[in-house]
């Protein structure tokens, strides 16, 4: 059901695009492919977006925080051996 949820929303999102969108698409992609600049700039930007939101530390916050939610807020214990 998931799959059929996901399916709608995603037509949904695409019949609320712009009707020139493909044009805008490609005239942008035409100017990366022209502007060598614009390009290594759209990478840094692009690198350090998924350097803050995507970072291992920040995803492990984010999967403590999901287990404890789980867990009810119970105290999670390391698994580790302790010498």
């Amino acid at each position: 059901m998931y799959r059929v949820q996901l399916l709608r929303r995603a037509l949904k999102d695409i019949a609320a695009l712009p009707k020139d969108y493909a044009r805008l698409v490609s005239q942008h992609i035409d100017r990366l492919a022209q502007d060598r600049d614009l390009r290594r700039q759209f990478a840094a930007n692009g690198r350090a977006l998924v350097e803050e939101e995507f970072s291992s530390a920040l995803i492990g916050e984010k999967i403590v925080a999901l287990y404890s939610k789980l867990l009810g807020d119970a105290p999670l214990r390391s698994t580790g051996s302790s010498g």
